[in-house]
C-alpha cells in the first residue's frame, strides 16, 4: 500500500479479512533493509551508497596494486613474530587478495542497484535506448467492475506458460490498468523481471514484455540481484556471498585500524623531532 500510509496488509486468502498490517521500515529487519538500500535518504542515500561503494571497489583494486608480490614464494606468508600490527597488516593484505574478487562482485552489484542512473549509462555506453513503455492505453468501460486479482494473476499466467506470478500492482484508480510482474523459468531473478499489463474490467492482457526484451541496462538487474544476495548458483554461492560480506566488514575495521596506528606514531614522531635531546657542553 502507498498513500498517506505506506506499508503491506497482511490479508487471510479464504476469507478476506485482514490478519495485520506493518508500515514501511517498521520492525527490526525492514529498517535494517532500508538502511541497507537507501541510508533512511532515499534517493539521495542511495545516490551516496553508489559512490561509497564505487570508492571501495577503486580500494580493492588498487589494494590488490599494492599487495602484488615481487617474489610469490612471500605472497601469502604472515609474519607471525614481527608484532600484532604487522600480522593485522599481513592478514589484511592477504584476504584481499584471496577474496578481493568475491568483495568486489558483492560491492559492485551493490552499487549497481542502489542508484538507477547506472543502468541507464549502461544501455547508453551499449548503443541501445531504454526500452519505452507499452501501449497499455485504450477505452475501459467505466460502468463495469473492477476485474477480481486472481482472475488477472491467471491470466497473466496463461500468456506466458510456466510463469510465476510474484507481484501485482493494482493503483488506487480503478480504470488503471493492473501489472503484473512475473517470473519465467529462464530469468535467474528470485521474482522476475517480465510484467505484463491487463485491462482492469475485462482482465485481458493489454501488452506483455520479457525480461529478455528488456534493454541491456535494466536487464541486467535479473543477474544483479542474485549475485549481491548469493541466490544464484546454490549453496556454494551463498555461503560465498557471507564470506564476502565478512571480509568486507574485516577490511574496513583492520584497515582503520591499521591507519590509525600509523597516524598516532606518525604524530608522536612529530612531537619528539620538535623536542630534540638537551646535549651537555660543559
Amino acid at each position: 500500500m502507498s498513500g498517506r500510509w505506506i506499508g503491506t496488509v497482511y490479508l487471510d486468502p479464504a476469507s478476506g479479512r485482514e490478519s495485520g498490517r506493518r508500515a514501511a521500515g517498521e520492525g527490526f529487519f525492514n529498517a535494517l533493509f532500508e538502511l541497507h538500500s537507501t541510508l533512511f535518504a532515499g534517493d539521495a542515500g542511495r545516490a551516496v551508497l553508489a559512490l561509497a561503494a564505487l570508492a571501495y571497489v577503486a580500494m580493492l583494486l588498487s589494494g590488490l596494486i599494492l599487495w602484488w608480490p615481487v617474489q610469490w614464494r612471500h605472497a601469502f606468508s604472515v609474519r607471525t613474530r614481527s608484532g600484532s600490527a604487522v600480522v593485522l597488516m599481513d592478514l589484511h593484505r592477504i584476504a584481499g587478495a584471496t577474496l578481493g574478487v568475491l568483495v568486489l562482485v558483492s560491492v559492485a552489484t551493490g552499487a549497481y542497484m542502489a542508484w538507477r542512473p547506472l543502468a541507464g549509462w549502461v544501455t547508453y555506453l551499449s548503443g541501445q535506448s531504454p526500452a519505452p513503455m507499452p501501449p497499455t492505453g485504450g477505452p475501459v468501460d467505466s460502468s463495469a467492475s473492477a476485474a477480481p486479482v486472481g482472475a488477472a494473476m491467471q491470466r497473466a499466467k496463461a500468456h506466458w506458460p510456466g510463469a510465476t506470478v510474484s507481484v501485482v500492482h493494482v493503483a488506487a484508480h480503478s480504470l488503471a490498468v493492473v501489472r503484473v510482474r512475473l517470473r519465467l523459468p529462464d530469468d535467474p531473478h528470485p521474482i522476475g523481471m517480465s510484467t505484463a499489463w491487463l485491462d482492469p474490467a475485462s482482465g485481458a492482457v493489454r501488452a506483455a514484455r520479457r525480461w529478455s526484451e528488456l534493454d541491456v541496462g535494466t536487464r541486467a538487474y535479473s543477474f544483479m540481484y542474485p549475485l549481491h544476495t548469493g541466490s544464484l548458483g546454490g549453496t556454494m554461492t551463498l555461503l560465498a556471498t557471507y564470506a564476502s560480506g565478512i571480509a568486507l566488514a574485516g577490511y574496513g575495521s583492520t584497515g582503520l585500524w591499521l591507519w590509525w596506528r600509523r597516524r598516532v606514531a606518525s604524530i608522536a614522531g612529530k612531537g619528539t623531532s620538535s623536542h630534540p635531546t638537551r646535549q651537555n657542553c660543559s
